[in-house]
């Protein structure tokens, strides 16, 4: 499964596609060097794609000198989990 960024002004969609199908989506916002995330989506349960979108975010987030808020109850979940995403967060 690959993963799609695009970024309209302060508005982000990251895109899990997997053989030309979309399999899910997170959404999120940019203000100052802080990225939010609002929603994450996955469409089938099970496949890991929640996790891969998560993982995506943080990678671009990290690769962009940013912090992550995450407002979404399951990116969340994952970053306050263990302690190596710890330095990121807001």
């Amino acid at each position: 499964m690959e993963t799609k960024i695009n970024i309209a002004n302060s508005q982000g969609v990251i895109s899990a596609i997997e053989n030309g199908k979309e399999e899910g989506k997170l959404e999120f916002n940019l203000k100052e060097n802080v990225l939010t995330i609002q929603h994450t989506y996955a469409y089938e349960k099970g496949k890991g794609t929640g996790k891969l979108l998560v993982l995506a975010t943080i990678d671009y987030a990290k690769a962009n000198g940013l912090k992550i808020d995450p407002v979404c109850p399951y990116a969340k979940l994952i970053m306050t989990r263990t302690d190596q995403y710890q330095d990121i967060l807001v």
